[in-house]
């Protein structure tokens, strides 16, 4: 066999360097779906899933299907019966590094948001219908979208035609919903809070003596809404979100921080076993008082 020979050096091409054979260009390695039993972990079905669907980013159930997510925005929807896909596209389009995020569903369409609006595809073949000029959380139930903000407040927009049905300026942070009951933040003060109604932005109570007690807000909107006092009285006061008529539900050893409902039991973490340096070492409290 011949030496292989220099290929071209300082001219700028390249020459076939003899001696070297060609390899055989690399195949995408595809995704392997699989669903199993809960209850006994046996395998119902496994599929090799499209090749532009690579490492699943995020997954969403929404109207019978499943949404899966890779990591350059490709959204691909699979029956999750029988694991077929049904169709994959990359909602953003092809020449945008803007992430889309899911948004929600409702009457037969999907949302997706990034940073301008909200991109619309038919759930059933993927087809892309009008964009609306939104962006926000999708409340299907009540056919709006709906977003806070610490700049522009709360407001909600119309998903038939994107028109803007109410905008609450003085409010910041959307914090719980209840039925058509929504609980904001004041801008001013910054501990103030007012409930309103979802669908029309009528206010339906204030409360500047009140701190809301809870975690994320989407796993406020199945529980109670319970508050402490700024005056700090050390109990656990529940307000009925469409009145705003008080209940105290119990007296703990200083102000709870936070508190929740769990299958009967009334539970509250309070400050008296924290350390001033690390702010640590929160005592949790069950108490039996009656729910309302």
């Amino acid at each position: 066999m011949d030496p292989p020979t220099r290929a071209g050096q300082g001219r700028g091409d390249f020459r076939r360097v003899r001696g070297l054979r060609r390899r055989r260009p690399v195949h995408r390695l595809r995704s392997l779906g699989v669903r199993l039993d809960p209850r006994t972990g046996t395998e119902i079905w496994s599929r090799r899933m499209t090749s532009n669907l690579g490492t699943v980013h995020g997954l969403e159930h929404h109207g019978g299907l499943l949404f899966a997510q890779d990591w350059k925005s490709w959204w691909t929807a699979i029956d999750p019966a029988s694991g077929t896909p049904r169709w994959t596209d990359r909602v953003g389009g092809p020449n945008t590094n803007v992430p889309v995020n899911f948004a929600g569903a409702a009457n037969g369409k999907i949302y997706f948001w990034d940073d301008k609006e909200l991109r619309v595809v038919n759930a059933a073949d993927g087809s892309a219908l009008p964009p609306l000029k939104v962006s926000g959380r999708i409340l299907a139930e009540h056919g709006i979208a709906f977003s806070d903000s610490s700049v522009s407040g709360a407001a909600a927009w119309s998903l038939t035609d994107g028109r803007r049905l109410w905008n609450l300026p003085d409010t910041t942070w959307h914090l719980a919903t209840a039925g058509t009951a929504v609980l904001l933040s004041k801008r001013t003060p910054d501990t103030g809070l007012i409930a309103a109604n979802i669908l029309t932005g009528a206010v339906l109570w204030e409360a500047d003596d009140l701190v809301f007690l809870g975690g994320q807000p989407e796993e406020r909107d199945e529980q109670p809404w319970l508050f402490s006092r700024t005056s700090g009285t050390n109990d656990v006061i529940q307000v009925d979100p469409g009145t705003g008529r008080r209940s105290s539900l119990g007296i703990f050893p200083q102000n709870p921080i936070s508190a929740a409902w769990f299958d009967g039991t009334l539970y509250a973490t309070c400050a008296d076993g924290m350390q001033a340096e690390s702010l640590t070492n929160a005592n949790l409290y069950a108490a039996d008082a009656p729910r309302p």
